[in-house]
């Protein structure tokens, strides 16, 4: 038997922290964008009307075998008020990955089942269910077709893969993992910007020139995008307000890696990376696009990752999407995945409606690009 109550207070959810590490600490889905600390910066600077509906359960005993971290929130579709239960910090362009329920492994077939026959039983308080920004090998559809889904409908599908690859003991073993081109090109990038240019790659690990780093990181990175012509949220001042808090929070606990390439002293580019649970998760990076021609992307991603190898690390994740850049140094991938369940009302069925129009229109866009 599980019970479960709802956190929706702010200093609640403030005291849950011990609670929410050590549960995180005994579930199979520790990474770093489920941690308290990503949660409530998150929430802090990016919060605009949504309100809190954390779900924790508790067996016999009284002891917390899961945390669902979930929020409301109210969206117009058309004029109508649509109801929304989603996961903590997905939205608002700050891209999470790995989101999904935080539980004790022994006990997390019990939690999700308490979980759906919670959501089920109150189904006139939401209208969708979104779960956004997971792996697919999460577990909550295999319970959620459990369920009689008579007087609701759902969808599941992939949304994109995480490209990764294991870390071996020493910078020459991984190198031999590449092909001879890939070899022979870092060398020759690093050998000919050396040639003009004194290089320096350091590791930013201290309070002392933090705010200054990340200036220089939301400085490069905007001119990149700009002079791809590209758009995005990680251009707005609220991303950065919430990269900057959590940067914060993160060097406090040593889970923060600022990488910076140095050519004569002055910063050519900046990686911008979290190292949780014997794993580095590469976020962000800044490029300066006038020095393109020497690769200083390259170069730096390769000093990065002989970071995480001197560290011990186990895993290098460069997290979603397919640039090309990223297969150049790993080959491994894990998919992501979204679940949405919709409620039996108008107000669901048009969310319905408008998510496979949307859906239509973007198979149809690519079908006429591959003509």
């Amino acid at each position: 038997m599980v019970s479960l109550e709802i956190v929706t207070s702010y200093a609640e959810f403030l005291r849950m922290k011990p609670l929410w590490d050590e549960l995180l600490q005994q579930s199979g889905n520790h990474t770093v964008f489920l941690t308290w600390e990503w949660m409530k910066a998150w929430w802090d600077v990016l919060r605009t009307e949504e309100s809190l509906h954390i779900v924790i359960g508790r067996n016999r005993q009284n002891e917390v075998i899961g945390i669902a971290p979930f929020m409301r929130k109210t969206k117009r579709l058309c004029g109508i008020p649509v109801s929304y239960i989603m996961f903590i910090s997905s939205g608002n362009g700050v891209l999470p990955e790995y989101l999904n329920i935080i539980t004790r492994e022994d006990k997390k077939t019990e939690f999700l089942n308490a979980l759906m026959q919670h959501f089920f039983n109150e189904k006139k308080q939401w209208d969708v269910l979104r779960m956004t920004d997971m792996r697919s090998d999460n577990g909550i559809l295999g319970t959620l077709k459990d369920f009689s889904c008579s007087r609701c409908s759902y969808t599941a599908r992939e949304k994109g893969q995480c490209i990764y690859t294991e870390l071996p003991k020493t910078w020459d073993e991984y190198l031999k993992s590449l092909s001879r081109k890939s070899r022979y090109n870092i060398t020759k990038k690093i050998k000919e910007m050396s040639k003009e240019y004194k290089l320096e790659f350091m590791v930013l690990d201290n309070k002392a020139g933090m705010s200054e780093v990340m200036r220089k990181l939301h400085e490069l990175h905007v001119k990149r995008m700009g002079d791809k012509g590209m758009k995005g949220t990680s251009l707005t001042r609220q991303f950065w307000d919430f990269q900057a808090s959590v940067a914060d929070e993160f060097l406090k606990n040593k889970w923060l890696i600022l990488g910076l390439l140095k050519a004569n002293g002055n910063i050519v580019a900046c990686q911008y990376a979290y190292a949780y649970d014997n794993i580095l998760f590469h976020y962000q990076s800044g490029i300066d696009p006038t020095f393109g021609k020497y690769s200083v992307g390259l170069i730096s991603n390769a000093y990065m990752i002989q970071e995480a190898i001197r560290r011990g690390l186990s895993e290098y994740d460069f997290l979603r999407g397919q640039e090309n850049y990223k297969t150049h140094w790993a080959k491994r991938s894990r998919a992501c995945a979204e679940i949405i369940v919709w409620n039996n009302n108008e107000r669901a069925r048009l969310d319905r409606f408008l998510y496979c129009l949307h859906s239509y229109k973007a198979k149809l866009a690519r079908w006429i690009g591959k003509d």
